[in-house]
């Protein structure tokens, strides 16, 4: 990583800061216990930016030593760097399997490639997390032309928009945008065969009386679609770590503490975190038997847990679809252009055989003992 002065940017070789390990907060009592009943090494550490809820960290400190801004040529490479990322990623597979000396692979070889491509690609959850888990500088974006080039050319970035950004702020394991919602907006984005809306509405939620909200359909297939509204502030704490679980080495990545973000069916839902996992590949090849997840926790019911932990709501864990990876929209529109023939994708940016492998972690049991 090249820092400048209140400039951070990354080179043409995709080298930037990675911050070895993870850090204790959300889980840090549990990851005590974990310790002495597994004997996981982990060491966690968090600092808030302006105080103890993520919401705080919105604002950035006195202390501008520390502060990096990111323009929007730092924005675009830092989308460069997860490209060439998943570029390798692929193409890693893809040499593992012997897909790239032409003829017609085998179906097995095929899955194994795609499985394999899965677990070391780089998805928007985990740029979240990279981007806001150092400790020792805080990136500040000053406003939405600074991140239209990852809105514009890139898929797969966040689950949630892009879009008006007025201010996000990233470090020391916090991360918070603002948005400047507008009195009215409303269009449809074609994301391949799907149109999707978004428009700012009045709403009405729960404990928080109406409120103006930024909404935004997701696409969950070609036929399903979700609603996800979004207050002014969307913040949040991140978390990282590594465990053993029943034998299999696993990374998880958590966006925990969420404010300001709800997921709309029936009835209004506050969406409290997000977390994914996978099976670390042993020696650069699949495990016998890989595993890979994604869930979203709803805190409707809550109660009080020992002094070492925060108090928790307990109501809801869901499964959703493993996150795809961020990677360039022009992939997707020109796959005979930039992908293999092996890797199926969609016009929507999605690769077809993503999928989900393997039971949730044993660490979600202690977390949520009542699911």
């Amino acid at each position: 990583m090249r820092v400048g002065e209140r400039c951070v940017t990354f080179d043409r070789y995709g080298r930037g800061r990675r911050t070895p390990g993870g850090r204790w907060g959300f889980l840090r009592g549990i990851v005590r216990w974990v310790i002495l009943a597994w004997c996981v090494p982990i060491a966690f550490a968090q600092t808030p930016l302006g105080g103890d809820s993520p919401c705080d960290s919105c604002e950035p400190p006195a202390d501008w030593a520390s502060v990096r801004l990111l323009t929007a040529a730092s924005v675009e490479s830092i989308g460069a760097l997860y490209a060439r990322r998943n570029l390798a990623a692929m193409k890693h597979a893809q040499d593992a399997y012997g897909l790239g000396d032409g003829g017609h692979p085998s179906p097995r070889a095929v899955e194994g490639a795609s499985l394999l491509f899965q677990l070391n690609a780089w998805d928007g959850i985990r740029l979240v997390a990279e981007l806001a888990l150092p400790h020792e500088r805080i990136l500040v974006v000053g406003d939405d032309d600074a991140v239209s080039p990852l809105r514009e050319d890139y898929a797969n970035v966040a689950v949630y928009p892009l879009r008006f950004v007025e201010r996000a702020v990233l470090g020391r394991g916090f991360f918070c945008l603002r948005y400047r919602i507008p009195s009215l907006y409303e269009e449809r984005i074609r994301m391949g065969p799907t149109r999707l809306r978004t428009a700012v509405e009045e709403v009405r939620l729960p404990k928080k009386g109406t409120q103006r909200i930024f909404l935004r359909e997701f696409a969950l297939s070609d036929r399903d679609k979700i609603e996800m509204l979004f207050e002014e502030f969307l913040c949040g704490k991140a978390h990282s770590m590594r465990l053993e679980d029943r034998g299999d080495s696993l990374e998880l990545v958590m966006l925990y503490d969420l404010q300001g973000i709800y997921v709309r069916k029936a009835a209004h839902s506050k969406l409290g975190a997000l977390a994914v996992w996978r099976s670390i590949p042993s020696s650069g090849r699949l495990t016998s038997e890989p595993r890979l997840g994604a869930c979203a926790y709803f805190p409707r019911l809550t109660f009080s847990l020992p002094s070492f932990l925060p108090d928790l709501g307990l109501d809801d864990l869901r499964d959703f679809a493993y996150p795809q990876p961020v990677a360039p929209k022009v992939w997707f529109s020109f796959p005979e252009r930039y992908l293999p023939t092996w890797l199926q994708s969609t016009p929507a940016g999605t690769f077809t055989r993503w999928k989900s492998l393997g039971p949730r972690p044993l660490i979600f049991s202690e977390l949520f003992p009542d699911l």
